[in-house]
């Protein structure tokens, strides 16, 4: 037999050992005793254990861009699984891997995201996502190629008539609809599941008072964002909500950005959906997006523009923006129910001014006096 393990570190090591020497001292012919401690992730009979092996060190060199150094050949006697022995190789600890462990084990290896049912997602996620991911040269690659790939293979998209906002990535891909949380869920299950180290992040209240968002952070040597089912192209580190993601305020609860972790850190994950739940630990992560402020230009202030349509849903149309002496300041299409229900049109206008907001070629309008502080205008059609 092959079998891949993970070793623990030196304490739990330490703690193993005391317990394996309870149990020789009570039952001294246990099975498993001779064995180090360990954690086993894989194991698979190969009939030609060389060849396998070989094949083994050219994917983690090809893949991972280390080198494998083999510390220690040996065996595991007597493995009551198979009533033989297994040979394992330990691995040297190698400080060019391209991952840190901290963040394979806080952001690859898990099962869960937030609250969201629990789904044997791993598996089928790896059979239908790998093949998108095949030539990508970069976690960024890959991550941006899936946040553009997955949503319309498995027929998912945003909206607000979606079940619940935590639904798990087989729930979203039943109903066909999700939230922006349900959404990332889908999209960090989907790069972990094809190796992409990957976690949920989000805002209980934008400092604006506008409303909450969830989006995904991708590992590539540091994290880097993208709005799930937004994507920008190849790049990341982009989207509509980077303006009001830079005003977050790191100090009020409310108003910060957190990241999800799996480590017991005492500071828990607000979920809007679920208040009371504290079971999701997290880490403020406002500073990075505080860091990427683009200030709108000076005396000028952000117009935003929400257009409801005659059934209550917002519609895409054109709206235009003009000066008190009827000058076109602005023109640009209003977002519909494909898009964040905080994500709107916006424009940088004369602070002090007062501009008139009209729906393109309609009588349909609403003057407004822009303030040193950002608005929402919202014009409604019969």
């Amino acid at each position: 037999m092959f079998a891949v393990f993970i070793e623990p570190d030196y304490r739990l090591k330490k703690f193993i050992k005391v317990l394996k020497k309870k149990v020789y001292t009570n039952y001294n012919n246990s099975f498993f005793l001779n064995h180090p401690p360990h954690s086993t992730i894989f194991y698979s009979d190969l009939k030609n254990n060389k060849l396998a092996l070989s094949n083994i060190l050219k994917i983690f060199k090809r893949k991972l861009n280390i080198k494998i150094i083999c510390k220690v050949y040996s065996l595991f006697t007597d493995t009551p699984i198979k009533g033989q022995s297994t040979l394992f190789i330990k691995i040297k600890k190698n400080k060019e891997l391209r991952i840190p462990q901290d963040v394979i084990f806080d952001s690859l290896l898990p099962y869960a995201n937030i609250n969201e049912r629990r789904d044997a997602w791993r598996k089928e996620f790896f059979e239908k996502f790998r093949p998108l991911v095949k030539d990508a040269k970069s976690p960024s690659e890959a991550a941006a190629v899936l946040n553009q790939q997955v949503f319309p293979m498995v027929n998912v998209k945003y909206s607000t008539q979606r079940k619940k906002a935590d639904q798990s990535p087989l729930e979203s891909m039943e109903s066909g609809l999700a939230s922006c949380t349900g959404l990332s869920v889908l999209l960090v299950d989907a790069c972990r599941a094809v190796g992409v180290p990957a976690r949920i992040v989000g805002t209980p209240l934008w400092s604006d008072n506008s409303g909450n968002h969830t989006w995904v952070e991708i590992w590539d040597n540091g994290w880097h964002f993208t709005g799930a089912c937004e994507p920008t192209g190849n790049a990341l580190d982009q989207g509509w909500f980077i303006d009001r993601a830079s005003k977050a305020i790191r100090d009020e609860r409310r108003h910060a950005i957190y990241a999800v972790t799996f480590r017991k850190n005492g500071q828990n994950f607000p979920m809007v959906w679920a208040r009371d739940n504290t079971d999701v630990f997290a880490v403020n992560v406002t500073d990075r997006y505080t860091a990427l402020r683009s200030p709108i230009p000076q005396n000028h202030s952000a117009l935003r523009v929400r257009v409801i349509g005659p059934t209550g849903a917002r519609v895409a149309v054109d709206v235009r923006m003009l000066d008190a002496n009827g000058n076109e300041l602005f023109r640009g299409k209003s977002k519909d129910d494909r898009f964040d229900s905080n994500d709107h049109l916006t424009a940088a206008v004369p602070t002090g001014t007062k501009v008139t907001v009209s729906i393109a070629d309609t009588e349909i309008s609403q003057q407004v006096e822009v303030l040193e502080q950002e608005q929402l205008v919202e014009l409604r059609q019969p």
